[in-house]
């Protein structure tokens, strides 16, 4: 990245959606898939006691607890020193494609009560995305930083 656009962001507070790739852990483990022994070397690599008469699900417990769930695209925003939050679920007002497809369903919903099939409807998608304009993206945006500004206020983030 160009210094000057990083310098320009950096420490800047964003917002991402809930979707499951967003929220994808650094360290991917699937528990119940793994061998006991797997386990035993994962709880030693730590290092988090165990005893070797452990049972899986005695095992599966504290790798369960000491697993850092944190969401990779945290960690990598927060290593270049920006401040993420993750959208509450529930709340397009500060998530602007949510906006921008009810434009584009409300545009194709006009096409649907003309009388024109849904088949028909996809090929009319191009012309409802026409409508989303530059203007209509800074617009949203807009309203978007104000809304935002206001919840960082109220939770008080620095």
């Amino acid at each position: 990245m160009d210094e000057s656009i990083h310098a320009q962001f950096t420490g800047e507070k964003r917002s991402i959606d809930r979707a499951t790739f967003h929220l994808i852990p650094e360290e991917q483990i699937i528990l119940v898939a793994m061998k006991k022994t797997e386990l035993q070397a994962w709880l030693s690599q730590k290092p988090i006691p165990w005893q070797e008469h452990w049972l899986k699900p005695q095992l599966i417990e504290p790798v369960e607890v000491s697993i850092d769930k944190t969401p990779l695209v945290q960690k990598i925003a927060e290593q270049q020193g920006h401040k993420v939050l993750l959208l509450p679920v529930h709340h397009p007002e500060l998530n602007p494609i949510e906006t921008i497809w009810a434009i584009v369903k409300n545009e194709c919903g006009k096409l649907l009560r003309q009388g024109i099939q849904f088949k028909e409807v996809c090929k009319h998608l191009e012309i409802a995305f026409s409508h989303i304009t530059s203007e209509t993206c800074q617009g949203l945006y807009d309203k978007l930083q104000i809304k935002e500004d206001e919840y960082w206020l109220t939770d008080d983030v620095e």
